[in-house]
């Protein structure tokens, strides 16, 4: 569990710091969103970027992953968004709070816990990797240099294919439910995988455990295979589909989250799907 570094307002004052929290995270939303509009008709208008530029897709297969590197900071000015961002709600919030090194561990825990919170793409050397950046996060913000941040999701993509390529791989097998073993998420969730034997072990195990819950909830063993099978390739598309605005947002809010959990950016589009839902 991660320790904040900051001191909770009385129970007095808790109504006041919620509304001001949400007050705090409507004023960026609608900054950046407009900001980011304003920007996309330059585009249009000028004809400066190319459509690829302009939306991040990705070849979904391991291959085209492994040979079509993207970089996920180049084409929009997330730097000027970003600096922006912390100016306002360094100003503004309820909470105040020093962007220093202390700080820098905690965005970079909440980020690395909002991509693989079960700890279940990322493996030992991809997390010790990034922890060279640990005391940097802060520093990335003030900048609004985003490129680590960007590569860190750049490699869960990465994981994210290989692993649910291999666990469709993984239902052509019968697998063994008289085995005594057992899949104790608790632990997965303290450690990191440190080799390619015990990364393919926990997935084994996690596949079985899918299985396992739709065979004793009644569903015949062929369909649910194939629920599976069609579950691990949606979840794998929905991330190679995954736009500059959707990994700005994550960050953002590992960010805001350091800070209190009520606030919150939404990207354009989660904005506009907001104010549908709402009216």
């Amino acid at each position: 569990m991660t320790r904040r570094l900051y001191k909770k307002p009385s129970s007095t004052g808790k109504f006041a710091w919620l509304k001001f929290s949400l007050l705090v995270s409507i004023i960026v939303t609608i900054f950046i969103t407009t900001f980011f509009d304003f920007q996309t008709q330059i585009q249009r208008n000028t004809k400066v970027t190319s459509a690829s530029d302009e939306t991040y897709n990705i070849a979904a297969s391991t291959e085209a992953v492994a040979s079509t590197p993207q970089n996920l900071n180049e084409g929009l000015n997330y730097e000027f968004t970003a600096r922006v961002a912390v100016a306002i709600v360094h100003a503004m919030h309820y909470i105040k709070h020093s962007l220093d090194n202390d700080f820098s561990q905690i965005i970079f825990s909440e980020y690395l816990g909002a991509l693989d919170p079960n700890h279940s793409y990322f493996t030992y050397d991809d997390v010790e990797y990034y922890r060279n950046h640990l005391l940097y996060f802060d520093d990335y913000l003030k900048e609004g240099d985003l490129s680590i941040p960007f590569e860190m999701y750049d490699t869960y993509r990465s994981r994210v294919v290989e692993r649910t390529d291999f666990a469709r791989s993984l239902l052509d097998y019968e697998f063994d439910f008289g085995l005594d073993e057992a899949l104790d998420l608790e632990k997965t969730r303290t450690t990191w995988i440190k080799t390619a034997t015990q990364y393919d072990q926990l997935w084994r195990k996690i596949v079985k455990n899918d299985l396992l819950n739709l065979k004793l909830s009644g569903t015949p063993e062929a369909e649910a295979i194939d629920m599976l099978n069609r579950r691990y390739a949606r979840f794998q598309q929905n991330v190679l589909q995954s736009n500059y605005n959707d990994v700005f947002e994550i960050f953002i809010n590992s960010y805001l989250k350091s800070i209190d959990p009520h606030t919150e950016y939404f990207s354009p589009h989660n904005s506009a799907n907001l104010e549908i839902n709402i009216t």
